[in-house]
Protein backbone atom coordinates (compact mmCIF):
# COMPACT_ATOMS: atom_id res chain seq x y z
CA UNK A 1 0.00 0.00 0.00
CA UNK A 2 2.88 2.35 0.77
CA UNK A 3 4.42 1.83 -2.67
CA UNK A 4 1.03 2.50 -4.28
CA UNK A 5 0.65 5.80 -2.42
CA UNK A 6 4.24 6.82 -3.18
CA UNK A 7 3.80 5.97 -6.87
CA UNK A 8 0.53 7.95 -7.08
CA UNK A 9 2.12 10.96 -5.37
CA UNK A 10 5.05 10.85 -7.80
CA UNK A 11 2.63 10.62 -10.74
CA UNK A 12 0.67 13.58 -9.38
CA UNK A 13 3.83 15.70 -9.08
CA UNK A 14 4.87 14.82 -12.64
CA UNK A 15 1.40 15.72 -13.97
CA UNK A 16 1.46 19.01 -12.05
CA UNK A 17 4.89 20.00 -13.39
CA UNK A 18 4.14 19.00 -17.00
CA UNK A 19 0.69 20.63 -17.08
CA UNK A 20 1.83 23.89 -15.44
CA UNK A 21 4.80 24.11 -17.82
CA UNK A 22 2.59 23.46 -20.84
CA UNK A 23 0.00 26.04 -19.73
CA UNK A 24 2.67 28.67 -19.02
CA UNK A 25 4.38 28.28 -22.38
CA UNK A 26 1.06 28.26 -24.26
CA UNK A 27 0.19 31.53 -22.54
CA UNK A 28 3.55 33.05 -23.46
CA UNK A 29 3.09 32.10 -27.13
CA UNK A 30 0.06 34.38 -27.38
CA UNK A 31 1.08 37.46 -29.41
CA UNK A 32 1.46 40.66 -27.45
CA UNK A 33 1.05 40.75 -23.72
CA UNK A 34 -0.91 42.41 -20.95
CA UNK A 35 0.82 45.76 -21.50
CA UNK A 36 0.92 45.83 -25.32
CA UNK A 37 -2.16 48.04 -25.53
CA UNK A 38 -0.54 50.65 -23.30
CA UNK A 39 2.75 50.55 -25.20
CA UNK A 40 1.06 51.00 -28.60
CA UNK A 41 -1.42 53.70 -27.60
CA UNK A 42 -0.20 57.12 -28.83
CA UNK A 43 -3.08 59.00 -27.20
CA UNK A 44 -2.63 57.40 -23.75
CA UNK A 45 -0.95 59.63 -21.22
CA UNK A 46 1.19 56.98 -19.56
CA UNK A 47 4.96 57.13 -19.23
CA UNK A 48 7.36 54.27 -19.93
CA UNK A 49 8.19 54.31 -16.21
CA UNK A 50 4.53 53.66 -15.36
CA UNK A 51 4.35 50.83 -17.89
CA UNK A 52 7.51 49.35 -16.38
CA UNK A 53 6.03 49.65 -12.88
CA UNK A 54 2.87 47.84 -14.02
CA UNK A 55 5.01 45.14 -15.63
CA UNK A 56 6.87 44.75 -12.36
CA UNK A 57 3.58 44.37 -10.47
CA UNK A 58 2.58 41.63 -12.92
CA UNK A 59 5.96 39.90 -12.50
CA UNK A 60 7.04 40.49 -16.11
CA UNK A 61 10.10 42.66 -15.58
CA UNK A 62 12.53 43.97 -13.00
CA UNK A 63 11.99 47.39 -11.45
CA UNK A 64 13.07 50.14 -13.82
CA UNK A 65 15.95 52.47 -13.21
CA UNK A 66 17.12 55.82 -14.51
CA UNK A 67 20.55 55.81 -16.14
CA UNK A 68 22.63 58.32 -18.01
CA UNK A 69 23.63 57.11 -21.49
CA UNK A 70 25.78 59.41 -23.65
CA UNK A 71 24.97 62.31 -21.35
CA UNK A 72 21.18 61.84 -21.66
CA UNK A 73 18.89 60.45 -18.95
CA UNK A 74 17.31 57.17 -20.11
CA UNK A 75 14.79 54.95 -18.32
CA UNK A 76 15.83 51.28 -18.50
CA UNK A 77 13.32 48.49 -17.97
CA UNK A 78 14.68 44.94 -18.31
CA UNK A 79 12.51 41.83 -18.65
CA UNK A 80 13.05 38.84 -16.43
CA UNK A 81 14.36 35.73 -18.23
CA UNK A 82 11.70 33.11 -19.07
CA UNK A 83 12.70 30.76 -16.24
CA UNK A 84 12.43 33.52 -13.63
CA UNK A 85 9.03 34.63 -14.99
CA UNK A 86 7.89 30.99 -14.85
CA UNK A 87 9.06 30.64 -11.24
CA UNK A 88 7.34 33.90 -10.29
CA UNK A 89 4.15 32.77 -12.03
CA UNK A 90 4.18 29.51 -10.08
CA UNK A 91 5.29 30.80 -6.73
CA UNK A 92 6.13 34.45 -6.17
CA UNK A 93 7.76 35.09 -2.77
CA UNK A 94 7.26 38.86 -3.06
CA UNK A 95 3.43 38.62 -3.03
CA UNK A 96 1.58 38.88 0.24
CA UNK A 97 -0.56 36.06 1.53
CA UNK A 98 -0.16 32.51 0.34
CA UNK A 99 1.75 30.06 2.48
CA UNK A 100 4.44 30.29 5.12
CA UNK A 101 5.93 26.85 5.82
CA UNK A 102 9.19 25.56 7.28
CA UNK A 103 10.03 21.91 6.54
CA UNK A 104 13.33 21.08 8.17
CA UNK A 105 15.91 23.49 6.80
CA UNK A 106 13.72 24.46 3.81
CA UNK A 107 11.64 27.61 4.24
CA UNK A 108 8.84 28.30 1.74
CA UNK A 109 6.97 31.59 1.72
CA UNK A 110 4.94 33.35 -0.94
CA UNK A 111 1.97 33.23 -3.24
CA UNK A 112 1.30 32.48 -6.87
CA UNK A 113 -0.64 30.15 -9.15
CA UNK A 114 0.14 27.07 -7.05
CA UNK A 115 -0.98 28.68 -3.80
CA UNK A 116 -4.18 30.20 -5.21
CA UNK A 117 -3.26 33.82 -4.48
CA UNK A 118 -3.39 35.53 -7.88
CA UNK A 119 -3.76 39.11 -6.65
CA UNK A 120 -0.98 41.57 -7.49
CA UNK A 121 1.41 42.68 -4.77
Amino acid sequence: MTTFIARRLLQGIVVLVVSSTLIYFLLTLIPGGPLTGLRNCPSCKISPADICRLGNLLGLNAPGENRVVNGKPVFICTDYPWYERYARWLFDPSKSGGIDVAIGSVYIQGAGILTGNWAPR
